[in-house]
């Protein structure tokens, strides 16, 4: 992940979205409102959070992840950093949480493995899985769930990666019946890369298992094979 700036400090925007009895007709409002940071010293990709016991808990990550919580978006304080075993995946980034009704927390991490071009200066990001029986305190790492069956290239021109999968996003659908992982592809050729999507069963969210893809744009598919 390459650096952003040493604070959040978006100013949100606020959309109305408003549908007229009549015509059905959609429109939107946007207006300025005040500026919101962050108590992290640095913020580097998504700071994902959850609500617990009417505590809103939220992690963001540099590398190695920072918790923050209060009791709303605009009074979280910095906590303790997740505690995280084993210690097989760092860097690592938390891009997605999400809380099951018993109480046990899953995560999802960006992690900037060595694909075989650190000597010039490139990482290959995978995907990972977190999970915790302590409210988020303490996680363990289920290992990797997504990474790219591309072969890197030392030669890559972006700047931060020679291939692999990451700065994702996670969704749990509706019916409970899959997350979806929207995910950066940094691998294969040009016309393969960008935003790219997959999906885990939720059954499996305990016990995961690795996909490699390799993705195929043309076809409208991507060729994957379970590890």
């Amino acid at each position: 992940m390459g650096t952003h700036s040493l604070i959040v400090a978006a100013r949100l925007i606020l959309v109305t979205l408003a549908v007229s009895a009549a015509a059905h007709a959609q429109f939107a409002r946007l207006q300025s409102s005040a500026l919101v940071s962050l108590p992290a010293s640095e913020i580097d990709g998504n700071s994902p959070a959850f609500w617990r016991e009417g505590t809103l808990r939220a992690y963001t990550s540099t590398g190695l992840p920072m918790a923050m919580s209060g009791s709303d978006l605009f009074s979280l304080q910095r906590d303790m950093p997740p505690i995280i075993v084993p210690f097989d995946h760092y860097p690592l980034w938390i891009e997605g949480v999400w809380e099951d009704a018993d109480g046990t927390v899953y995560a999802w991490y960006h992690h900037e493995a060595d694909g075989g071009c650190v000597y010039r200066g490139f990482r290959t990001p995978q995907i990972g899985a977190l999970v915790s029986s302590d409210g988020g305190k303490t996680f363990y790492d289920l290992g990797i769930v997504l990474s790219s069956g591309d072969v890197p290239n030392c030669g890559a021109q972006n700047g931060y990666f020679a291939g692999g999968h990451g700065d994702f996003s996670v969704i749990l659908d509706r019916n409970r019946e899959y997350f979806y992982f929207l995910f950066t592809n940094y691998g294969g050729p040009s016309s393969a890369q960008g935003v790219a999507v997959a999906r885990m069963a939720f059954q499996d969210r305990a016990n995961p298992w690795e996909l490699s893809t390799s993705i195929t744009w043309g076809t409208g598919a991507s060729q994957g094979s379970a590890g």
